[in-house]
């Protein structure tokens, strides 16, 4: 009876919504049960199930009242698989349909994407994804705690929900937590109002795994430092997994308690470093191929060429060439995408490479590239390979390390040597700045 009741729903509801908003939205939804006067559905992404509950509640009480039916809502679930099975997932708790036994599996909004699987390997990567992977398969054996840390927008998160993600799948005994630590924070500020710290301490000390993401915004929270300072020493000495992830070293962290810092260093530090050029496109391929649109090499090129780090900057620079591409009817091409971005690249944001680079250069003090990358000192060498390294640096804000990479394996050093020579250079020969201002203009 009550799924029937849904079914009249999900048809007024496809009288009154676009047909593309409805396949995106509604279509999917799935009725779960009803009970107390509500009727769960749930939608098979997260982010979609809370999207549909916020926005559209409204729509629902309309056709509910329309129907004549009395003293009913409708509330969104998101809906994920565990072996197979089913699983209900709505705030914060996870549990079974129909009323089996609650699960011990808890997870706060993963993304369906962030998986191991969707993440691309590089050497700027590969340790802090081994060791996660290690983590997963065996939680609180051989790194624990587990700390991940690089800058923004490198694959963090991702590496830590695949984490989570892993254990959901593969294990039915873990008691699995990942949050970010702003939602640790706020819970225990909700306790604190409610007058239930105890709750809150027990459904965070009994848990097998801790993940928690993003743990340098704890700065200057002495309350919540202390919090964790006290749930990180229970399930570490109960012998339970914590992974930990930041945008620095445990030693860098301010405005965190050195006791706590010190506990962070205990198992493992993994580092996730900027991305190259070729993490960059590969990067985009594997987007591109889950959006199920072929991305041109060149145009890979000229998105990694123009995004300094940022993962998901990338992202963001593919979704909109695959937007105005849609939308103009026309195939993703090198010129389709700098009309595309050129907003967000500019004008001048034409595709520079460190290889057009050295090209240039080359051809400009009528020596070869691979003079560049050579180990020599000549005098005909030593000047264009500085400015070429500064102008990979200037246009391209490319690491240290991935210069040196570029030419020849040189040390981070001769490359920060080179750097400065040419800034120094600058600073005071006028003359010698106009002369760079016009190689970079060439390069344009």
């Amino acid at each position: 009876m009550a799924k029937e009741v849904w079914n009249k729903i999900l048809s007024q509801v496809k009288k009154r919504v676009p047909a593309s908003q409805f396949e995106t939205w509604f279509k999917p939804l799935s009725f779960v049960r009803s009970e107390d006067k509500i009727m769960y559905v749930a939608h098979p992404n997260p982010l979609a199930s809370e999207f549909i509950d916020k926005e559209f509640k409204e729509l629902f009480d309309e056709i509910i009242k329309d129907l004549q039916i009395d003293d009913l809502s409708v509330s969104i679930l998101y809906l994920a698989q565990e072996n197979g099975e089913e699983l209900v997932l709505k705030q914060d708790i996870l549990e079974k349909d129909k009323g089996k036994k609650k699960s011990t599996a808890y997870v706060m909004s993963l993304n369906p994407t962030y998986i191991f699987d969707n993440f691309v390997q590089s050497h700027t990567n590969q340790f802090a994804y081994a060791a996660c992977m290690a983590v997963s398969q065996n939680p609180a054996k051989d790194y624990n705690p587990l700390y991940v840390y690089g800058g923004v927008g490198l694959g963090k998160s991702h590496l830590l929900q695949s984490i989570a993600h892993y254990l959901l799948e593969h294990s039915k005994s873990h008691n699995v937590f990942y949050l970010s630590t702003e939602r640790f924070m706020n819970e225990l500020v909700a306790s604190i109002r409610h007058n239930n710290q105890q709750d809150f301490r027990e459904k965070y000390r009994k848990v097998d795994v801790l993940i928690l993401d993003d743990v340098q915004f704890m700065k200057d929270k002495t309350g919540l430092q202390q919090e964790l300072f006290h749930t990180f020493n229970a399930l570490y000495e109960n012998q339970k997994q914590i992974v930990i992830s930041s945008d620095c070293t445990p030693s860098d962290l301010m405005g965190i308690e050195d006791r706590l810092r010190s506990r962070f260093a205990w198992g493992l530090i993994a580092e996730i470093l900027p991305p190259d050029l070729e993490t960059k496109i590969a990067i985009l391929h594997k987007k591109a191929e889950g959006k199920k649109v072929e991305i041109p090499d060149d145009v890979a090129l000229y998105i990694a060429s123009n995004i300094n780090s940022n993962v998901r900057e990338l992202e963001g620079c593919l979704t909109r060439v695959i937007a105005v591409s849609n939308f103009k009817g026309k195939p993703i091409t090198i010129h389709l995408a700098e009309d595309a971005l050129e907003e967000q690249f500019g004008a001048t944001g034409r595709l520079i490479t460190v290889e057009k680079i050295q090209k240039f250069i080359a051809n400009e003090y009528k020596i070869s590239v691979s003079d560049l990358k050579e180990k020599t000192n000549r005098s005909d060498v030593v000047n264009p390979r500085q400015i070429a390294m500064y102008l990979c640096k200037h246009l391209l804000n490319l690491s240290l390390k991935e210069i040196g990479r570029k030419f020849g394996g040189k040390d981070h050093s001769t490359v920060i040597h080179s750097i400065k020579k040419v800034e120094e250079k600058m600073g005071k020969d006028k003359n010698y700045k106009q002369y760079i201002d016009t190689l970079i203009r060439g390069l344009h």
